[in-house]
């Protein structure tokens, strides 16, 4: 019953929170005097936002104060429990916690009984019957638990695919890190272990394919080298097990077209960051719901069944999710890989399909002098691995050069993996390194770089990237301040963008709606001052000031804590403060900690 409860009232905090706009704002600036009927999304190509009166405020003023006081402290009393829990929309709390769809088994098959990683009653199909090595490995999440993967290695484990990443199944779709994520990394590379990584999808447009790759690779972004096997999209409906397939995805109803255009979009953009990008679905969606022969990428199978009778492309194999493997107490999902004989993909962590990680190679720096494909061999013939812009640099081996189709190739480093980029359209940048020094191009926010504090002259949206073409991160009220790289500027889609820092990271305006204040400072200014504080009982901690934020992590009751003193933001019925954690701030709620 406490656990319904938690749920229900979890569900009250997402749908109020949800009725009500929230504006994406920095700290400290005050309500839009002009207010805001809507956002609006280019029609006309202005980069600014609508201006209409402040007729919504009014109304989310007046639903606010419909709410009860008895309302909203059963509100806060349900938020305080979930604040001790993990997010209620997470989709693995369908399969993965064992709530298992019909689909996944086929038409007429009764299930399939547990298996070891020793299993040998399973056929494969007669395709990889030679000229294929196979493997077999498992795929996880927070739903195993705690791994020992020493154990798992020892038990003839030859692959592990982590999650790293959901999207919440609820209307509001936020990105949340895997709580194991980093654990299993680890634990994974360090027991020798080949990995990939995927993240289990809710994705109805392309915009948000692109978005889930670039949240998932980011969070492995210091395993790069070691994610030799694919990044994966989990593109399947969320099903408890008995009210069948609901949620965000299965809710938008796509048509196989617009279906197959998100999976793609997704492979796409993990193919320019330079890994190899795979699909996940079990039998049905690939033969009812996508067009699988269009997918421009791997195709990961789930079908649990002894013999699968799929006839399409297939390289990877999820048999069933009831494995016994030792180093796991959980039930675990067990797979297949075949791979052909002969191939160049990576099948260990230990080197790469050149042996580019060759302590005895050494690079320079080069950087690109137009916007240039850049592919997976020395020649035209082959496949485009993704493309960079113009200005961007990289780490170019030294002593090699290969001529083919009419140009002059030069083998370069990125995310641990060797690709290649005519000599034409490269450029000698200042200085060298050893590989070991940097796996992938340099990053744009050197230690070296200031910043200048401006102000918005309206409400505006802000981007991930400069051009109306990128997506939308969110978006700045009148008046907020925001820290403006000094000397970057970038003309696209009829706008000079500049880029500034928002919470640690990057993002982009046009320099037509923010003015210059009067002083620059680095984005991490040494006036920062702290208090200490600690918790009053056990609390999870998140990235951002809100609920609808994903957490990062959890603090036992009496941690100390460095608050940073003057910040102060209410969202989602609490008051936040921020905090510092090994060198990145977090956020938590202010009813849960005390000053020490």
């Amino acid at each position: 019953m406490k656990i319904k409860k938690v749920i229900s009232a979890a569900l009250v905090v997402c749908l109020f929170t949800a009725s009500v706009f929230v504006d994406v704002a920095a700290e400290g600036t005050g309500e839009d005097e002009e207010g805001l009927v809507e956002v609006r999304e280019e029609a006309d190509g202005d980069e600014a936002v609508l201006m209409q009166g402040d007729k919504l405020e009014e109304e989310e003023a007046s639903e606010e104060e419909e709410e009860s006081e008895e309302e909203v402290a059963s509100i806060e009393e349900a938020a305080e429990e979930e604040e001790i829990e993990d997010g209620d929309d997470d989709p693995g709390k369908g399969r993965l916690a064992g709530n298992i769809p019909d689909e996944f088994y086929g038409s007429g098959s009764s299930g399939i009984s547990t298996f070891s990683i020793s299993n040998n009653d399973v056929t494969h199909a007669s395709r990889f019957s030679s000229g294929y090595t196979i493997e077999q490995g498992i795929d996880v999440s927070k739903w195993d638990g705690d791994i020992d993967w020493a154990k798992v290695k020892k038990a003839g484990v030859d692959f592990a695919i982590i999650r790293v990443a959901y999207r919440g199944y609820g209307s509001a779709g936020t990105l949340c890190e895997d709580n194991y994520a980093k654990a299993n990394l680890k634990g994974a590379v360090d027991a020798g272990i080949p990995i990939g990584i995927y993240i289990f999808s809710q994705a109805t447009t392309s915009a948000e394919a692109k978005d889930e790759a670039d949240y998932a690779i980011k969070i492995a972004e210091k395993y790069s080298a070691k994610v030799t096997l694919p990044v994966v999209m989990d593109f399947e409906y969320y099903s408890d097990g008995g009210n069948g397939s609901e949620g965000r995805l299965y809710n938008a109803n796509l048509s196989k077209s617009a279906a197959t255009t998100v999976c793609n979009a997704f492979c796409s953009e993990a193919k320019a960051k330079g890994y190899d990008p795979m699909v996940y679905a079990n039998k049905s969606m690939l033969s009812s719901k996508l067009n699988a022969s269009s997918i421009n990428g791997k195709i990961w199978l789930a079908h649990y069944t002894k013999s699968t009778d799929y006839s399409g492309d297939y390289e990877y194999w999820q048999y069933s999710s009831s494995g016994s493997v030792s180093g796991i107490n959980a039930k675990v999902d067990m797979n297949y890989r075949y791979v052909k004989k002969g191939s160049t993909t990576t099948t260990s962590s230990a080197s790469s399909s050149s042996s580019s990680s060759s302590s005895s190679k050494t690079y320079t720096k080069y950087k690109t002098t137009t916007r240039v494909n850049y592919r997976t061999g020395a020649g035209t013939s082959y496949s485009v691995a993704g493309t960079l812009s113009s200005g961007k640099e990289i780490q170019v081996e030294d002593g090699y050069s290969k001529s083919a189709n009419g140009y002059t190739w030069k083998r370069f480093k990125m995310n641990g993996n060797n690709y290649y980029i005519a000599s034409k359209y490269i450029t000698k940048a200042t200085s060298s390194s050893s590989s070991s020094s940097s796996s992938s191009s340099i990053s744009s926010s050197s230690s070296k770089t200031t910043y200048n504090t401006y102000k918005t002259t309206t409400r505006v949206n802000y981007r991930s990237g400069a051009g109306t073409s990128k997506s939308i991160k969110g978006t700045l009220k009148k008046n907020t301040s925001i820290q403006v790289e000094k000397g970057y500027s970038k003309k696209a889609n009829g706008y000079t963008w500049y880029r500034f820092k928002k919470s640690g990271k990057n993002y982009y305006i046009a320099s037509k709606y923010v003015k210059k204040s009067s002083s620059s400072s680095s984005s991490s200014s040494s006036k920062t001052t702290y208090n200490t504080y600690k918790t009053t009982t056990r609390v999870n901690y998140r990235s951002g000031a809100g609920t609808s934020k994903s957490v990062k992590g959890t603090l036992k009751k009496g941690t100390k804590i460095q608050v940073e003193k003057g910040y102060s933001k209410k969202a989602n019925g609490y008051t936040w403060y921020r905090f510092k954690k090994s060198g990145k701030n977090y956020y938590i709620a202010s009813k849960y900690v005390k000053k020490a």
